[in-house]
């Protein structure tokens, strides 16, 4: 036999599927158990409703802020623009200042002048929006201002002890002369 005709001999199978139909409003306790499932799936369905629209509402504040944030960054950059100019422009009077400067941490007679000195460069640190390259500097020129300090009150002794004996020369010579003219003028 061939298979072909294998095939044909055994009886093809059928299947039968049944379903069962239970109306489930015949069934009063299945009734009860559907209206309530059908009750708290509709608080769900209104819950998940307010917190879809909170959440839009979140969003669209969301979006507001971000528009005036757009607008507020372009603000700060124009005020960045003209704030970098007038730096520049600042910085253009330092850098002539700071040699200057640096010359006359030494030229300082005073220690009052010191203390103002150190004074201003520390308010600059402070309240003035500086690199840190610049900080550094101003930093080390203060460092520089109170080294010197010994030798500025040094200095301002010296001067003290010389000026005490210029007016001491002072006073002979004006005692000198006004002894020479009482001279003259007994002769």
């Amino acid at each position: 036999m061939e298979p072909r005709n294998r095939v044909k001999e055994c009886p093809e199978s059928t299947y039968a599927f049944y379903f069962v139909k239970i109306r489930p409003f015949e069934d009063p306790e299945l009734r009860e158990k559907l209206v309530l499932a059908d009750h708290e799936f509709q608080k769900k369905v209104q819950a998940r409703n307010k917190i879809i629209e909170a959440a839009k509402a979140k969003k669209e504040e969301r979006s507001i802020i971000i528009s005036e944030l757009k607008t507020l960054t372009a603000e700060n950059k124009e005020y960045n623009v003209v704030g970098e100019t007038l730096q520049n422009y600042l910085g253009m009077f330092r850098d002539g200042n700071n040699t200057m400067q640096a010359q006359s941490t030494v030229l300082c007679s005073v220690v009052e002048e010191l203390k103002q000195k150190i004074k201003m460069l520390s308010d600059r640190i402070v309240h003035e929006s500086i690199s840190i390259l610049e900080e550094k500097l101003l930093r080390k020129q203060i460092k520089d201002i109170e080294e010197a300090r010994s030798k500025v009150i040094y200095l301002s002794t010296n001067r003290a002890k010389l000026q005490d004996t210029v007016e001491g020369n002072e006073a002979t010579q004006i005692t000198g002369r006004h002894t020479s003219s009482t001279l003259r003028n007994l002769q």
